[in-house]
């Protein structure tokens, strides 16, 4: 993971899972969702994903239930599914997050 190559004290490999729950219209709102079988799916193919073992992992389910924009009809759902495990951060990169966070007035 690129990523955790900088140095970040904390790194998480994140899965993005979005749905389009209108074809399950035979479920209530709130249970159109992933069906076990497609989440299972999901959830093999990256365990089964050569990540280094300090990596966490985090599941988000974005869910668009009816043909309502998602910002009017919809729901997100977030799971850690397994913490991240620190690692000694550069000061040096810590100082360029820094930098680059700094909060600059507008003129």
């Amino acid at each position: 993971m690129k990523v955790r190559d900088l140095g970040f004290h904390l790194n998480y490999a994140m899965v993005l899972v979005v749905v389009d729950g209108t074809a399950r219209s035979e479920f209530n709102f709130l249970a159109r969702h992933t069906t076990p079988g497609q989440f299972n799916r999901v959830y093999d193919r990256v365990w089964n994903s050569p990540l280094h073992s300090d990596v966490g992992m985090i599941f988000i389910e974005i869910s668009q239930p009816t043909g309502a924009s998602v910002d009017n009809a919809g729901y997100i759902a977030i799971y850690v599914d397994k913490r991240a495990k620190p690692i000694e951060q550069p000061t040096s990169l810590t100082a360029n997050v820094r930098q680059l966070t700094k909060c600059v007035p507008s003129l």
